[in-house]
């Protein structure tokens, strides 16, 4: 299936749009004000290319108090971040190689590609070198056993789950070789080849794919406390991990065969897309069975909701109202949404949404008082809370009233389309592509 933003693939670059909370200048560095209330440009992505898996992300990660941006062939980090100070940062650091996870105080860390493990240690006197090697603590994991880690995910109740390959011959990872003082990364990092040199085909295969859980992100290092063990075998039954995401409680897995599976705390089943038993327990990864049958390809997640995209474009979301208290009417709106019910006036585990009368849907973000979409014509569309601007309706709308809305003026008819939606906790960003096909394309769309 041809992607909807595959036609804009000689595109030179895109711009970044942002709205929402910045209190922490993690959206503008530039302005003082604590909500940004319409959209606005923040950056410029001048490697921006969607057939080019490192380069179609120009947000790689966005949460409560900083951002990490593609500016100008550099990844930048907006915010705070332990103890960053509110400014923008170089890292230093080649965006191909690399995965970011965090949580509400920041980023903690990044996954290379050759699947090792790094943390996120800022200091003053090295603010150009805020990342540390460090690997996982194996003295409790299955032994004779190489990991690669691939992505690592912290739950809002701060448990985390890291998603592994795993090989039986302890030299089938083939792991990058590193020096003591290869451990800081600096300028040079491109140099240090943090990229598995071999190529794919020649690559030895895992066994499987694990994941294991903790109950905090320090007892990766220090090999105290895994909890479970997660196996994934590269079979027909579950063909790896290709996704991992996390909520305020439970962890969201996509397969490598796009089905879809969670486990994590049984008292929000709202979370889970399911409802726990005897035979399907919370602690253990199990299928949405609503999604039975549909290939998903995308998941997303925020901290009280989980969204998926099907194959066929489809949307369908879940999750748990906010606990807070019912006279803010962002419990309302979400309510709606979440909440749905059939035609026999059940309860539905998972909703498949309604956008604009059944549009296609090409990608989703999820906040966590808010959700936007994109259309596979362009169209970005938003859901829930808009309190601190993060859909970027003006500082008068507060919410969508429990119905989708149309997030305008986003550069349509400039020349410009949306090709990709991301959110913070509190913010939405947009990718806007400018080229002569956006430019054609949006004349015959704005006729």
């Amino acid at each position: 299936m041809e992607s909807h933003n595959s036609k804009y693939n000689r595109a030179k670059g895109a711009v970044v749009l942002a709205a929402g909370f910045n209190a922490h200048r993690q959206l503008d560095p530039t302005s003082k004000v604590t909500n940004i209330h319409s959209f606005r440009q923040i950056s410029h992505a001048e490697t921006y290319d969607p057939d080019v898996e490192w380069k179609k992300h120009a947000v790689p990660a966005a949460l409560w108090s900083s951002t990490l941006l593609y500016k100008d062939n550099k990844l930048i980090h907006r915010g705070e971040s332990g103890g960053y100070p509110q400014n923008e940062v170089n890292l230093h650091l080649d965006p191909r190689v690399v995965t970011f996870f965090g949580d509400i105080s920041g980023i903690k860390g990044f996954c290379s590609q050759a699947g090792d493990l790094f943390r996120f240690m800022p200091h003053p006197s090295k603010q150009d070198s805020p990342f540390l090697r460090e690997p996982i603590n194996t003295e409790n994991l299955p032994s004779l056993r190489t990991i690669k880690v691939t992505r690592v995910a912290i739950a809002g109740n701060g448990k985390v789950c890291v998603a592994v390959h795993a090989y039986d011959d302890p030299d089938d990872g083939g792991s990058e070789d590193f020096s003591d003082d290869d451990d800081n990364f600096g300028p040079t990092m491109v140099d240090r080849q943090l990229c598995d040199p071999t190529p794919p085909s020649s690559r030895p295969q895992p066994i499987e794919d694990d994941i294991y859980t903790y109950p905090e992100l320090n007892c990766l290092f220090t090999g105290c406390c895994v909890q479970t063990i997660h196996i994934f075998k590269k079979d027909e039954t579950y063909p790896g991990v290709a996704d991992l995401v996390a909520t305020s409680t439970t962890f969201t897995v996509l397969t490598g065969d796009h089905r879809v599976v969670t486990m994590g705390d049984p008292r929000y089943p709202d979370l889970l897309g399911r409802t726990p038993s005897s035979t399907r327990d919370a602690a253990a990864f199990g299928a949405v069975s609503a999604l039975d049958g549909i290939p998903v390809r995308k998941i997303v997640a925020g901290s009280w909701m989980v969204a998926a995209v099907s194959e066929e474009n489809d949307l369908y979301i879940w999750g748990h109202c906010l606990p807070i208290p019912p006279t803010r009417k962002d419990h309302a709106r979400l309510s709606k949404l979440l909440h749905a019910v059939n035609e026999e006036g059940q309860r539905e585990e998972v909703h498949l949404v309604d956008v604009d009368g059944g549009v296609d849907v090409a990608d989703v973000a999820v906040g966590d008082e808010h959700v936007v979409v994109l259309t596979t014509e362009g169209a970005v569309w938003g859901f829930g809370s808009n309190e601190y601007g993060q859909l970027g309706l003006g500082e008068m709308v507060k919410g969508t009233e429990g119905e989708w809305v149309r997030c305008r003026g986003l550069g349509e008819g400039e020349g410009g389309r949306v090709v990709e939606v991301k959110a913070g906790p509190l913010s939405t960003f947009l990718v806007v592509v400018k080229n002569s096909s956006a430019r054609k394309e949006n004349a015959v769309m704005n006729e």
